[in-house]
């Protein structure tokens, strides 16, 4: 099997916007028609790349093959890929977009960490794809304090992690109120309900949940919610009107006030990137 070898700032697509600031870069990658015959006739689509790196699909998305894993990647999902990972890109969706931010050997020395640190649950979150569109309206801003904003949100993924489906210590009602969640996010679930499902006191989930989840079990929802209307934004056929209502909002202006105080966007505006 052949591979290829991605240098710094150096990803694969038809359209690759790249830009470096301070031992990060960071790439607007677009995806094609063009593509497709190229694709197809390839032998070399295995590749990797020297630095570890965030990519953040915006768009389209494609099935992508690991060395133990096979992933449907879709628009609101987060990827990470260790230095030297090996993967391909196959069934690609025309047109994609993904937003990578590749992180130097400076990045990690400069703060004595590694991308080893970045553990698995990190990215299957909804806080980490909020912390990433963070990371891209940072970008966007180029304010005086934008490299250290950046900054402080990816080592929030490599020091904090991502609680959010309870701590592997966590007693077992935690888990099973995280499924609860999760499989019905989309319905108004009662406090009661919930303390049935997971055998526990309704207090007990009222004063314990911040504990293994680091907000409270209403910011929780909205949050789920939100990660779901991030691949329904970008349909085109959805009006944020809908959206909202098949999100569980009361309206679009709650709806649109959430969204932007948990990713830092405007829904209107994460339509347009």
């Amino acid at each position: 099997m052949s591979m290829q070898e991605l240098d710094a700032g150096n990803f694969l697509g038809s359209d690759v916007r790249t830009w470096e600031a301070d031992s990060i870069w960071y790439a607007l990658a677009r995806y094609d028609e063009s593509l497709r015959a190229q694709q197809q006739n390839s032998s070399c689509d295995w590749h990797y790349h020297r630095n570890p790196h965030f990519s953040f699909i915006l768009e389209g998305g494609n099935i992508e093959h690991r060395k133990r894993a096979v992933n449907n990647c879709l628009p609101g999902h987060l990827l990470f890929y260790h230095s030297g990972e090996s993967h391909r890109n196959v069934s690609v969706v025309y047109p994609s977009k993904n937003f990578n931010v590749e992180m130097s050997e400076t990045f990690f020395s400069r703060y004595d960490v590694s991308d080893a640190d970045i553990d698995a649950r990190v990215v299957t979150g909804p806080r980490a794809k909020f912390t990433m569109l963070r990371v891209y309206k940072a970008t966007l801003d180029k304010g005086k304090n934008a490299d250290l904003e950046i900054h402080s949100l990816l080592l929030s993924l490599l020091f904090e992690g991502d609680k959010e489906g309870g701590s592997t210590a966590a007693p077992s009602w935690v888990r099973r109120v995280a499924e609860a969640i999760n499989d019905r996010w989309d319905e108004n679930l009662s406090l009661l309900e919930l303390s049935r499902e997971a055998g526990v006191h309704p207090t007990t989930i009222s004063k314990r949940f911040p504990k293994y989840f680091s907000c409270t079990l209403g910011e929780y929802v909205r949050r789920l919610r939100v990660e779901k209307a991030l691949a329904m934004i970008r349909r085109s056929d959805h009006s944020l009107t809908e959206v909202a209502h098949r999100c569980g909002f009361a309206d679009q202006s709650h709806f649109t006030r959430v969204f932007k105080e948990t990713t830092g966007l405007l829904p209107k505006s994460y339509r347009k990137i």
